[in-house]
């Protein structure tokens, strides 16, 4: 994820960066999310049923939507094409995504989204939004508010599974 570092005010550039590195992290993520909830072994192991399925259906719909939002924020400058700001942020956050992206046990994909990745990107959010200049940022900021809220959600519904596994004794792995 990327880092929003210390408070005050940002160049158009570090901006552009940063909302790119956003805007990439979120489609990353609604693309892993929509594979995993049409993968055919999500199934593996524990009888998850259809919640499963549909919570990873919404959570793509829902990092899909954050894509484009973090996308139509991006400051526009001449000669630069918006989609060129778009890519990987450097750092092992990203690292933990690609991770993330190669595993194959359901429990674990799920345990790594809501209990490791998902709350880093809300760190992140909640980082830069306390840190936004509102006279240069207020268009970042409409987006970091109900990020962290619609995050927040998701994260509680995913924790939500992964407690529900455990308590039927699917499994023990949950931390």
């Amino acid at each position: 994820m990327p880092d929003p570092g210390s408070a005050g005010w940002r160049t158009i550039g570090a901006l552009a960066e940063l909302v790119g590195g956003y805007c990439w992290v979120e489609g990353r993520l609604f693309e892993l999310t929509g594979v995993w909830a049409s993968d055919p072994d999500t199934e593996d192991g524990p009888p998850w049923g259809p919640e499963f399925r549909v919570f990873l259906a919404a959570a793509s719909r829902y990092h899909g939507e954050m894509a484009a939002r973090w996308y139509e924020r991006l400051p526009v400058r001449a000669g630069v094409d918006p989609g060129a700001l778009v890519v990987p942020p450097v750092g092992p956050d990203t690292d933990q995504l690609h991770s993330l992206a190669s595993e194959t046990w359901s429990v674990a994909r799920l345990t790594g989204l809501v209990q490791v990745y998902l709350p880093r990107v809300m760190r992140a959010y909640r980082s830069h939004l306390v840190g936004a200049n509102p006279a240069s940022e207020g268009p970042v900021m409409a987006v970091l508010g109900p990020a962290l809220r619609s995050g927040s959600e998701e994260i509680a519904r995913g924790r939500s599974l992964l407690d529900d596994g455990v308590r039927r004794g699917w499994w023990n792995v949950v931390g």
